[in-house]
C-alpha cells in the first residue's frame, strides 16, 4: 500500500484467511466503502482496510477479467461467462447476473471496461461495444481494428480512448465515429494502460516503456525503462491518476509514480554521421570523405549504394533512432537503428538527395543532413547523343521527303511536258484543219455560191444550193471543233465570252432581242474541251429551239457560278415547250440532255412565261 507521493506505508502480502496465497493477474479495484478487490483468473479476492488478509469467493464463473464499480458499492464483475454483479453482505457475495447491460454479449471470450461517465465498453470478437448505463436500447456498435487492451474517458473533449494490440484508436462521442491515430512510434505497439494528465496529454503504457501523446499537436515522446522506470513491460490496465495529478503504472517490477509535468524529454537530438560509404559492394574513397561532402557524382554503373549511418549524441546514444529517405527514388521515410546499415541496389541515372535525420530516445529530432547524389546517365542516354539522335532523324526526314518532292516534281513535270505535247497537238490540228480544210470548205462555198448567180436549171440549182448550204454547216462546225481543240480557250471566262458572243449574233441575225447576264468576276476554273463543246453544243441547241419553235421575240440568257456548279440559264419569251412530248424525247432536247450528262451535269426544262432551260455542271472553285 503507496501514499499519494509514492512513499510505501504497508506492504500487503497476497494471503487468503485460509493460509494460501495467489498472484494478482487481470485487475484490481477499490469501492467506495474502501475495500480492495482483486483476481487471479478464477477467484475474486476482497480486503478490508483494516486486514492484511484476504477474504477468498470461489465464484465458479469462468475466467475473470475485469473489476468496475457499480451501484450502491456492488461491483461489477467481467468474466468469460457473462456480466455480473457482486454485492458484499457480511462474509457472504451475492453474486447475479447484471441485468442492467442486457443485451451485451456474453458468450465466451467477452471483456468488458466499465467507464467513469457510466458507459459500458465491451470488447469480443474484434467488435466495441459501448452502451450508456440504463440506456440498453442506445447501444453502439464501433469496430476496432485489433483487440481492444484498455481505455481513458476523456469527457471534455466528449472522446473514448482505445488502447488495442496495434496501436491507439478514439471514438468521438458526438459524430460516433472510430478513428485510428496514425502515428510513428506507437502506432504498431501493443498499448496495455492509459492515463490523462491535466493539461490533456495520453500517457501510454506498453510492453516497451511510456509514450506521452498531444492530440491537439500530434506530438509524441518515447520513455524507455532506461529513463528509470522499474521495468518497460507496463502491466495490462494498470493505470491511475491520482486526485494531486499524479500519475500511476504499474509494471512487472512494481509500480511507478510520476509527475507528468515534470516529466519532460531531453531537449537536444542527435547528429548523424555517415560512417561508411559503398559503390558496388566497394568503399568510397573520394574526397571529401561522404560524412562532410555535399554532393557526390557517379558513373551509371556505379549505381548500387550502401551506407552506414551512426547517430552521434549523449543522452542514451545506443537507443536513437536514424529516419532517411533517397529523395528522388522514395517518397516514404524509413526509420533505423542506430548504427544500422541501408542499400539500394541498381539505382537508375538521376538526380537523388539522401535526407537523414536522427532522434534521441524520446524522439527529438536533431539537425538534418543531406547528401546530394548525382549518377550520370550512360552515353546513350546523354542530352548530346540524344540532339544527334533526333538530327540523324530529321535529317533522314528531311531527305526522304525532299526525294519524295524530287520525284512528286519529276512526276508532275512529266505529266506536264505531255500534256503540253498534247495541247501543242491539238493546236497543230486545229491550225491544219483551220488552215486545210476551212479554205477547202470556203472555196466549195464560194464556188457554189457563184455557181448559183449563172443561170441553171430548177434541179441543179437545188443542188448548188445544197452544196453551198453543207459547206457552210460544216464551216460552222468546224469552227466549233477548233476551237474547242485550242488549249487557249481551256477555262471558264473564255467560254462565257464566246457564249455571249455568239448568242449576240445568231439572235440578232434571226431578228430576236438578246439580254446576256455575267456575273461581275468569273473565276478562272480550267475546262476540257470535252466540257467546253458539249456546253457550246447544248446551248446552241437550246438558241436553235428558241428561234424555231418558241416564235420568241426575246431571250435572257444568264451565267452564274457557286462553290459546286456552273448554271447557264436560257429563257425564252415563246409559246413553252410541251412537257408532255418532253417526257418522250421530242423537239431535239434529248440530245442536249445527253451532252450535259457526258460531262456529268444536267438539263432541267420548265415553263415560265416561256421556255426556261437549265444547263448545269458540276466544278470546284
Amino acid at each position: 500500500m503507496f501514499a499519494a507521493d509514492g512513499k510505501l506505508l504497508r506492504g500487503i502480502p497476497y494471503r487468503t484467511k485460509a493460509g494460501g496465497s495467489f498472484s494478482l493477474r487481470y485487475a484490481l479495484a477499490v469501492d467506495a466503502s474502501g475495500r480492495v478487490w482483486a483476481t487471479n483468473g478464477k477467484s475474486l479476492f476482497v480486503l478490508d482496510g483494516l486486514s492484511v488478509a484476504w477474504q477468498e469467493y470461489k465464484l465458479g464463473l469462468g475466467n475473470i477479467f475485469r473489476i468496475g464499480n457499480g451501484r450502491q458499492g456492488s461491483m461489477y464483475l467481467t468474466a468469460s461467462t457473462g456480466l455480473y454483479e457482486a454485492k458484499p453482505k457480511g462474509n457472504q457475495l451475492d453474486i447475479s447476473p447484471c441485468n442492467l447491460f442486457a443485451g451485451l454479449e456474453t458468450h465466451d471470450g467477452i471483456l468488458t471496461f466499465f467507464g467513469s461517465s457510466g458507459k459500458v465498453y465491451t470488447y469480443s470478437n474484434g467488435k466495441t461495444i459501448v452502451a450508456k448505463t440504463g440506456m440498453p436500447e442506445k447501444q453502439i456498435r464501433l469496430y476496432a481494428s485489433d483487440a481492444t487492451n484498455c481505455i481513458w474517458e476523456d469527457p471534455a473533449k466528449q472522446r473514448t480512448w482505445f488502447g488495442t494490440t496495434k496501436g491507439l484508436a478514439y471514438w468521438d462521442w458526438e459524430s460516433d465515429n472510430i478513428k485510428a491515430v496514425d502515428k510513428t512510434g506507437f502506432d504498431q505497439a501493443m498499448i496495455t494502460s492509459i492515463a490523462g494528465d491535466g493539461t490533456g496529454k495520453l500517457w501510454l503504457g506498453t510492453y516497451n516503456g511510456l509514450f506521452s501523446y498531444d492530440p491537439a499537436t500530434g506530438e509524441s515522446h518515447h520513455f524507455p525503462a532506461e529513463e528509470g522506470l522499474p521495468s518497460g513491460n507496463i502491466s495490462l490496465s494498470a493505470s491511475l491518476t491520482a486526485s494531486d495529478g499524479k500519475i500511476w503504472f504499474g509494471t512487472a517490477n512494481g509500480p511507478v509514480l510520476f509527475d507528468p509535468l515534470e516529466m519532460k524529454p531531453y531537449p537536444h537530438g542527435p547528429r548523424v554521421h555517415i560512417e561508411s560509404f559503398e559503390i558496388n559492394n566497394q568503399p568510397y574513397l573520394g574526397v571529401p570523405v561522404a560524412s562532410e561532402a555535399s554532393r557526390i557524382e557517379l558513373d551509371y554503373f556505379q549505381n548500387s549504394l550502401a551506407f552506414g549511418l551512426k547517430a552521434v549524441g549523449f543522452y542514451l546514444p545506443k537507443m536513437s533512432t536514424i529516419r532517411y529517405r533517397l529523395k528522388g527514388f522514395e517518397e516514404e521515410w524509413q526509420e533505423l537503428e542506430n548504427g544500422g546499415l541501408i542499400r539500394y541496389p541498381k539505382l537508375p541515372p538521376g538526380d537523388f538527395q539522401l535526407e537523414l535525420v536522427a532522434l534521441n530516445v524520446n524522439g527529438v529530432k536533431g539537425a538534418p543532413h543531406a547528401l546530394n547524389i548525382f549518377i550520370r546517365p550512360p552515353w546513350w542516354q546523354r542530352w548530346w547523343f540524344r540532339a544527334l539522335l533526333i538530327g540523324a532523324l530529321v535529317g533522314a526526314v528531311y531527305l526522304s521527303f525532299r526525294l519524295y518532292l524530287r520525284r512528286k516534281l519529276l512526276e508532275q513535270q512529266r505529266i506536264f511536258e505531255r500534256q503540253k505535247a498534247l495541247q501543242d497537238e491539238r493546236n497543230r490540228i486545229a491550225a491544219e484543219l483551220h488552215d486545210d480544210l476551212g479554205a477547202g470548205l470556203s472555196i466549195i462555198r464560194f464556188l457554189s455560191d457563184h455557181s448559183l448567180q449563172q443561170p441553171q436549171s430548177g434541179d441543179q440549182r437545188q443542188s448548188i444550193h445544197r452544196i453551198y448550204q453543207s459547206a457552210g454547216e460544216l464551216l460552222e462546225k468546224m469552227g466549233d471543233i477548233i476551237w474547242a481543240m485550242n488549249a487557249e480557250n481551256d477555262n471558264l471566262p473564255n467560254l462565257a465570252a464566246h457564249l455571249q458572243g455568239y448568242a449576240y449574233e445568231y439572235l440578232d441575225v434571226n431578228g430576236i432581242q438578246c439580254s446576256f447576264q455575267l456575273p461581275e468576276t468569273i473565276p478562272a476554273i480550267e475546262l476540257s474541251g470535252a466540257q467546253r463543246r458539249n456546253i457550246l453544243l447544248a446551248f446552241k441547241e437550246s438558241l436553235h429551239n428558241a428561234v424555231k419553235h418558241a416564235q420568241a421575240t426575246a431571250v435572257s440568257i444568264r451565267l452564274q457560278t457557286d462553290s459546286v456548279h456552273f448554271i447557264l440559264s436560257i429563257h425564252d419569251n415563246g409559246r413553252g415547250i410541251d412537257l408532255g412530248k418532253l417526257r418522250a424525247g421530242g423537239n431535239g432536247v434529248r440530245n442536249i440532255a445527253k451532252r450535259m450528262e457526258a460531262i456529268g451535269g444536267s438539263a432541267e426544262f420548265q415553263v415560265d412565261n416561256g421556255t426556261v432551260v437549265l444547263l448545269k455542271m458540276p466544278i470546284s472553285l
